[in-house]
């Protein structure tokens, strides 16, 4: 079940050690493209919509928000978002993203860091998006 809500809530209060950010604003083409990429492929949750904008995210927060009206998709090579990162919380989370890519026939490069697993492929406008997950052995302390 989807949840609506009526205004992008603020970003909760960074503690002394970790910065916080609120969501990410993307402009796109076509809203209803943009909308079914990031909600039936990414899997983000539609939150709402407000101003005109459409809020995906979790059940607890809004973490991207897309604005229709872009007039033309991001070109390659020019300055600007270079990709925006979905950290997974687990191995299951990443193997599901994964198989949901592959199912749909998604053209992606999956990718091993050693330290960390990743999955390149580009939106529908073209912006660069990256899921990654920190493996144990990139977790460890260096000594």
């Amino acid at each position: 079940m989807n949840q609506t809500a009526s205004t992008v809530t603020p970003a909760k209060a960074p503690s002394a050690e970790l910065a916080t950010f609120g969501p990410v604003h993307l402009d796109v083409t076509d809203a209803d493209r943009s909308l079914a990429f990031w909600r039936d492929l990414v899997g983000l949750k539609l939150r709402g919509h407000a101003d005109g904008a459409v809020q995906l995210g979790t059940d607890d927060e809004i973490l991207l928000v897309l604005h229709p009206g872009a007039t033309s998709p991001a070109r390659r090579g020019y300055a600007g978002l270079y990709h925006l990162a979905i950290h997974l919380p687990n191995e299951g989370e990443f193997a599901r993203v994964l198989a949901r890519l592959f199912e749909r026939r998604t053209f992606m490069s999956p990718t091993d860091h050693v330290m960390s697993k990743a999955i390149y492929l580009d939106d529908p406008d073209g912006i660069g998006l990256e899921f990654t997950l920190e493996t144990p052995s990139g977790s460890a302390p260096c000594e």
